[in-house]
């Protein structure tokens, strides 16, 4: 906050990447610190709760969120970076 002299801060990667295309831009902001911990903690819960490997939960959650982010970039880039 004292840096950017804002009351919101973001956590993705779009911070480091301030120069590129829209579509790159929606693909780096949805790419958050805070979003791979909760992913990993749901590969986890899977785990435990089905009595999986965890060699079986993460991919499947990390491709369905990686399915999720390349849908909300499509999105974004079609409405010309509205939501960023």
């Amino acid at each position: 906050m004292l840096a950017t002299n804002k009351i919101t801060v973001a956590t993705n990667l779009a911070l480091l990447f301030p120069n590129v295309p829209i579509y790159l831009k929606s693909i780096f902001s949805c790419i958050d610190i805070f979003t791979i911990w909760e992913l990993i903690l749901v590969s986890v819960g899977l785990k435990v709760v089905f009595n999986l490997q965890t060699k079986q939960t993460a991919p499947v959650v990390f491709l369905v969120w990686f399915g999720y982010v390349l849908l909300l970039s499509g999105l974004l880039t079609l409405s010309g970076g509205l939501a960023l």
